[in-house]
């Protein structure tokens, strides 16, 4: 609740100036370049391996720069698209889910010395917030007759944090490389369920977030 209120009072204060501020539209491309692997304990099978691939989105992009301070927001509207699978000797899922993923960052730029024309470097931080477009409802098959199996099912809403630097060329070409951050999971399970059946906390924990570096590129007119 403390980061979404600095986030709104930093949005408030700076663009109450907004009459100072420079804006700029564009169009924005993320990719990953990690790919998760956990290797987890699950009752009387082998290994099970979760494979969770970062996911890629493109959209548009908004920022507004105060330029004394060089102070602003960005803020997106983004296609998402991510899978991950699970493998084991009983068991192989895949599942697939798409969003609207909306960052919203508070972001400081800054010119370098005699370059500041041509050459800017940036940083920014902030939250974004991921609505479900679909998603498979995924079903682990029961272990052993106690248990009738268990259902994931993709919540409409998840979120999460983001942070990265990056550069700005020309005053339109921006390439920066962040960290996201899953604050909880893109499914709704039952974790009860899931202890009783002796799967380990990394599993329960893990199940359903993105979590790795990624670079985003970005045009601005």
């Amino acid at each position: 609740m403390k980061k979404k209120l600095l986030v709104l009072v930093a949005f408030i204060a700076l663009f109450s100036n907004g009459a100072n501020a420079q804006f700029k539209f564009g169009i924005k491309a993320t990719m990953p370049f990690t790919i998760e692997n956990f290797n987890l304990s699950a009752p009387n099978t082998s290994t099970m391996q979760l494979e969770t691939k970062q996911p890629f989105n493109f959209g548009v992009t908004a920022e507004g720069i105060i330029p004394v301070l060089g102070l602003g927001i960005e803020a997106s509207g983004l296609l998402e698209f991510s899978s991950a699978n699970i493998n084991m000797s009983s068991i192989d899922k895949s599942f697939n889910q798409g969003y609207c993923k909306v960052p919203i960052y508070l972001k400081y730029k800054m010119g370098l010395p005699i370059m500041s024309n041509f050459l800017k470097v940036y940083a920014y931080l902030g939250p974004y917030f991921n609505f479900k477009i679909y998603g498979d409802v995924v079903t682990l098959e029961s272990f052993n007759a106690q248990y009738n199996g268990i259902d994931f099912t993709p919540k409409s809403m998840n979120w999460g944090m983001n942070y990265g630097v990056g550069f700005e060329v020309l005053k339109h070409v921006q390439v920066s490389v962040g960290y996201t951050h899953s604050v909880g999971s893109a499914f709704e399970f039952d974790a009860t369920m899931l202890n009783n059946m002796s799967f380990s906390d990394d599993f329960i924990d893990s199940f359903g977030k993105s979590n790795g570096w990624f670079v985003s590129a970005a045009y601005l007119f």
